[in-house]
């Protein structure tokens, strides 16, 4: 009963994580006075929407859709309001429109690899589908340690903590 509602948080998570970078922004820039309203208007959203899902007899799957709604739009608003301070306007909404892009491209990646990528066994359907998750995502890996050299900097991190053990 918990599985298909969690589908939906999980993907909600992505626009917790990508938003953190544009929340931190905010506070670098001495403006974290702007999240109070922002977090209010993003909580009450999450209010309405769960109660409206709740209403019209969604269940568990209509309050954990409503969530991750609401997560998007409390990232939507955090976007809008720092980007535009870093960015050209239409940077910012090829940048938005990429982001979501990716969003889209995760989102049909996971339910087709849980669809259509199964062997006999649960543990070993679980393993195969993240290592097709995960080859599938390997081109988007290069390009990150083409233009940040990833790999060399997690190595770095990494290496210092186990030495300092």
């Amino acid at each position: 009963a918990g599985i298909e509602p969690m589908r939906f948080l999980v993907l909600g998570v992505f626009f917790l994580a990508v938003g953190q970078a544009y929340l931190q922004f905010i506070y670098v820039i001495k403006k974290e006075t702007r999240l109070l309203p922002i977090s209010g208007a993003a909580c009450l959203l999450a209010v309405m929407l769960n109660w409206l899902a709740i209403e019209s007899g969604g269940g568990l799957v209509g309050v954990a859709q409503a969530t991750a709604s609401a997560v998007f739009l409390h990232y939507a608003i955090l976007y809008w309001y720092a980007a535009p301070k870093v960015l050209p306007s239409g940077a910012c909404l090829k940048h938005f429109a990429e982001t979501f892009a990716k969003f889209i491209w995760m989102c049909a990646l996971l339910f087709s690899v849980e669809r259509w990528v199964r062997v006999p066994g649960e543990l070993k359907t679980a393993m195969l589908q993240t290592a097709v998750f995960f080859a599938a995502y390997i081109p988007f890996f290069m390009r990150l340690e083409k233009q940040f050299g990833m790999l060399g900097i997690l190595k770095d991190r990494f290496f210092k903590k186990a030495m300092a053990v």
